[in-house]
């Protein structure tokens, strides 16, 4: 005997058989989903080195364009200046360094160049990038200053010229690739350039 099924059932069962579900062959397999997630690994396990060195070359130049404007800055002002102060920058071991005024024509050394009533600062405090340090305070742990003269010339003391060597190359080192950067000052124009 047959069995009479109303019309509503007969149209959900239909419907239901016309569903296209996706076979396996269309979409990926478990194989193929895993190399490609191996090939990709491998590919950023070569290029990270590559990009970790790029990205540290990138802190040690930006830390040294820093300096060289600061550099710039206090000699321009220095040159420019019309109230009889010299402009210089001081270097302390701590990677800090500020631009600071001085009155001209005094000797500036270890125990007066922070002295409120001698230097007076200039704009804000730097500090260069965690991962670079200045060569220059492996020998000593003092810090040092470059002074420029109302005639752009660079000292040391802020009247005796020129720089002393150590203070005319600025070093940059950086502690993730082994590349080093040097500031040349020159002693007899104060310019500062990268070498």
């Amino acid at each position: 005997m047959r069995r009479i099924v109303s019309g509503g059932q007969n149209m959900r069962k239909r419907s239901f058989n016309k569903i296209n579900i996706p076979s396996a062959a269309g979409g990926f397999t478990l194989v193929e989903i895993s190399v490609v997630i191996v090939i990709l690994g491998l590919m950023a396990a070569i290029s990270y080195p590559s990009v970790s060195g790029s990205y540290s070359r990138s802190r040690l130049s930006s830390s040294c364009l820093q300096i060289v404007s600061a550099l710039k800055t206090a000699r321009g002002l220095s040159v420019t200046s019309s109230d009889n102060r010299s402009y210089g920058v001081v270097f302390l071991p701590s990677g800090r360094y500020r631009i600071y005024s001085f009155p001209s024509e005094t000797l500036i050394d270890q125990s007066n160049y922070n002295a409120a009533s001698i230097a007076v600062p200039y704009g804000e405090s730097y500090e260069i990038d965690s991962s670079v340090s200045i060569a220059n305070f492996q020998t000593a742990v003092q810090p040092f200053f470059v002074i420029f003269r109302d005639d752009g010339l660079p000292s040391a003391d802020g009247v005796n010229i020129p720089l002393p060597d150590e203070a005319s190359a600025i070093k940059l080192i950086s502690e993730s690739v082994s590349d080093e950067l040097v500031i040349k000052i020159s002693k007899s124009t104060g310019i500062a350039e990268v070498r």
